[in-house]
């Protein structure tokens, strides 16, 4: 399983929502517990920094073409919340880049590009 399913599952049941069809856990689900919460966002941490280390021990993409599961990839990412930085960090791919493929996608103005990679 890739680190970024693990990470879809584990924020799924972090959320209280069965991962598999997308409905509310049972308000007395072992999930819905605030020690199994905090738990559960502990260890999408920990896996979003393996791939953070994984993904700079690769080459990097910059400059390389642009890939239809990596731009998949970039809109999840941006969605979720995470920022320019991180999201560079992850593809392997410059700010810059980053910034320039959510514009191309009509997600973001150049102003409010400018201003999220600036919040980190």
């Amino acid at each position: 399983m890739e680190i970024e399913k693990a990470i879809e599952i584990i924020t799924a049941l972090a959320k209280g929502v069965s991962p598999r069809t997308g409905n509310p856990l049972p308000a007395k689900s072992r999930y819905r517990s605030p020690r199994t919460i905090k738990a559960l966002l502990m260890a999408i941490d920990a896996l979003e920094e393996m791939e953070i280390v994984r993904m700079s021990q690769l080459t990097s993409n910059a400059g390389k073409y642009w890939e239809e599961d990596e731009d998949e990839r970039l809109i999840t990412a941006y969605k979720s919340g995470k920022s320019i930085k991180r999201i560079a960090d992850i593809l392997g791919r410059t700010v810059g880049g980053i910034r320039a493929r959510l514009i191309g996608h009509g997600l973001i103005e150049d102003k409010q590009g400018t201003e999220k990679i600036i919040q980190l």
